[in-house]
């Protein structure tokens, strides 16, 4: 039975990773660093490699959009600290949102974007007994997106230019 509940263990260790598909969420809004005990500092990198394609049909033969969505980075950072005995306090800082998109082959070919975000919360927490505590806080979010057209309707089929 050990062996089982190591194992187990060990491979959900290797699979902790961000999941990431065709949406914009990368991180999500985590408050983890505000549970941790004593001083914390936390700060992460990483890189989402989502495989997003299709097909466009349109009058006359389809056509394959091919791998529309390049690798996005992401961050994330965060401090804790212990007031006293009942109240903590964290600072996050992360990227929760973004998404690039990029059509490289068929008639949207030159068709890009990406979807960025920045945000920062603070959090304070109580602690009425080792086993329930209460927290909130302010959060600053700010998201933006940049559209890049760089393709002409011409060489769409005539249902897409119209």
């Amino acid at each position: 039975m050990k062996a089982i509940n190591l194992s187990t263990g060990l491979f959900s260790c290797l699979l902790i990773t961000p999941a990431m598909g065709g949406g914009f969420d990368l991180l999500g809004q985590s408050n983890e660093a505000l549970f941790e005990t004593g001083r914390y500092v936390e700060f992460g990198v990483g890189f989402g490699s989502p495989n997003v394609g299709g097909q466009i049909l349109a009058v006359g033969a389809p056509f394959v959009s091919g791998d529309t969505a390049p690798t996005v980075p992401f961050f994330n950072g965060a401090f804790k600290a212990d007031i006293n005995e009942q109240f903590s306090g964290a600072i996050i800082v992360d990227n929760p949102y973004g998404r690039a998109l990029e059509y490289d082959s068929g008639p949207l070919s030159g068709l890009s974007g990406n979807v960025e975000s920045i945000a920062v919360t603070g959090l304070l927490r109580y602690k009425f007994t080792d086993r329930f505590s209460v927290f909130g806080g302010p959060r600053l979010q700010r998201m933006g997106a940049t559209p890049i057209s760089q393709f002409s309707l011409a060489a769409c089929p005539p249902v897409l230019a119209t």
